[in-house]
């Protein structure tokens, strides 16, 4: 199963374990955004992949079926991330 790592992002970004804003200013401010937009972009990548598409039967439209995204498929991607 696919992961976001959240220790390994920050690692790749300068952000170590142990360092805080006020030890290390710069490295926060440089990489600390690009390291959570990473983190995003990756979370968002998984839920797409693991969205879930319910499709109901309905006499009303045209097509005979209304697809709806199934939501707790990309809000189950929390669980992902570590």
């Amino acid at each position: 199963m696919k992961k976001v790592n959240l220790e390994e992002i920050s690692n790749k970004f300068g952000i170590f374990q142990g360092f805080s804003i006020h030890s290390n200013p710069d490295l926060i401010e440089k990489n600390f955004k690009k390291a959570m937009k990473e983190a995003c972009r990756q979370v968002l990548e998984l839920a797409a992949d693991r969205a879930e598409v319910d499709s109901i039967e309905t006499s009303n439209d045209s097509s005979g079926f209304i697809h709806e995204v199934n939501k707790k498929s990309i809000t189950d991607t929390i669980n992902q991330v570590e």
